[in-house]
């Protein structure tokens, strides 16, 4: 089996995620929290469909995480122009031969 499809899942985002295609990367997604109003990134994942992100499995180890879509630069506070949008996960979806550890 292909150790890339082994260690993926897809989370999909809450319905009616916006999608903003006139982004520089509009499939780019980051996985983390909003510590005190601050990103922490931790993952990174990539929109395969309107609904669905797709991410390496060890990435989904962390509860309670959330997707920011739109933030173009995770370096700085700024949300580059209102543009950054943050969605809850609804589903976690890892292959079923995926072995933590």
């Amino acid at each position: 089996m292909d150790y890339a499809l082994k260690n993926a899942f897809v989370a999909a985002p809450n319905p009616g995620t916006p999608f903003n295609p006139e982004a520089n990367w509009p499939w780019m997604v980051s996985i983390g929290s909003n510590r005190n109003g601050k990103w922490a990134h931790r993952c990174g994942g990539i929109l395969i469909t309107r609904e669905h992100v797709l991410t390496a499995a060890h990435c989904t180890l962390v509860p309670r995480q959330k997707l920011r879509f739109g933030d173009q630069n995770l370096m700085d506070d700024e949300d580059d122009f209102g543009a950054a949008l943050e969605r809850g996960i609804l589903r976690v979806k890892r292959h079923p031969k995926y072995l933590v550890g």
